[in-house]
């Protein structure tokens, strides 16, 4: 049962506790079947995303919710109230009328739409992963190569990328980078569905700093705590990706405000960033 059906259930129980308030005040069952009515509207949303019991159940409710705005009718006597629950009874019925004719046809439609969706995010996925992965693949090397000379161990985790950057396994990617116990960074991606333009991922590098009434940096970074953060925004209108601060007094190095992404300079942008954001905290390791 998914949330437009929890809530609409929600919506429509507060809505009959109102509808039952009628010979206290008839004022409340106007508000009674309003508010009935948008959690059918939300439990009807639902069910086309989700099981044939959930629709059988809309449809249900549908049936018993005109029953009830009958009986109601017949015990109001504030003309006001009665016509303004007729309105909505006509609006409603000729929506329920739409949707019990049109359920099917619309689960296939939204079938579709899922489908040209995924088809988008997979095409989108295929033409830009090679900037993620390469990013990825320069942290990985500058701290294998690091921990290699220098004999030191900075403890990362890289995962996998997947083939879809918008699905729920990119969604909850998240690279670790332990520096030491009070220097930690994580690298996520911003998932922005692409729904009404070409957009993708955006990355964004988490740093943890010493300790807090929270936790370690390491804790802290594992939880996904907030923490002063690093936005490259990738722009592909102009090939270029921004780079955004937390806080403007932040700093992590002379990095520069935008670096192109074009085919041709790509690499070199993100090795030099990445370059001047690692070389920086390494260092500040050492003198600290």
């Amino acid at each position: 049962m998914n949330k437009y059906i929890i809530i609409g259930i929600i919506a429509i129980a507060l809505g009959t506790l109102l509808m039952t308030q009628l010979i206290k005040n008839q004022q409340l069952i106007v508000v009674g079947v309003i508010i009935n009515t948008i959690g059918i509207f939300l439990m009807a949303k639902g069910s086309s995303l989700s099981t044939k019991k959930d629709k059988s159940e809309i449809i249900d409710k549908i049936k018993g919710f005109r029953e009830e705005i009958s009986v109601m009718k017949n015990n109001i006597t504030n003309v006001q109230s009665l016509e303004k629950i007729e309105k909505i009874e006509n609006e409603f019925n000729e929506w329920a009328d739409n949707f019990v004719t049109d359920i099917e046809s619309k689960r296939v439609e939204q079938q579709k739409s899922e489908v040209l969706l995924k088809e988008k995010e997979i095409k989108l996925s295929k033409k830009w992963k090679h900037i993620y992965q390469y990013t990825f693949e320069v942290v990985d090397n500058m701290l294998k190569a690091y921990n290699q000379r220098t004999g030191k161990r900075i403890e990362y985790i890289i995962p996998e990328l997947s083939d879809n950057l918008y699905d729920k396994d990119a969604e909850s990617l998240k690279s670790l980078i332990v520096f030491d116990n009070d220097t930690v960074w994580t690298i996520t991606l911003q998932i922005v569905k692409p729904y009404k333009k070409e957009e993708i991922p955006n990355i964004v590098i988490h740093f943890f700093f010493g300790e807090s009434w929270v936790g370690s940096a390491r804790k802290r970074a594992e939880e996904s705590s907030i923490s002063e953060f690093l936005l490259l925004d990738i722009d592909l209108v102009r090939k270029c990706l921004d780079v955004r601060k937390s806080d403007r007094n932040l700093y992590i190095g002379d990095v520069k405000d935008a670096y192109s992404i074009s085919a041709d300079n790509y690499k070199t942008s993100i090795k030099d960033l990445f370059t001047t954001l690692i070389e920086y905290q390494i260092i500040r390791l050492k003198t600290d």
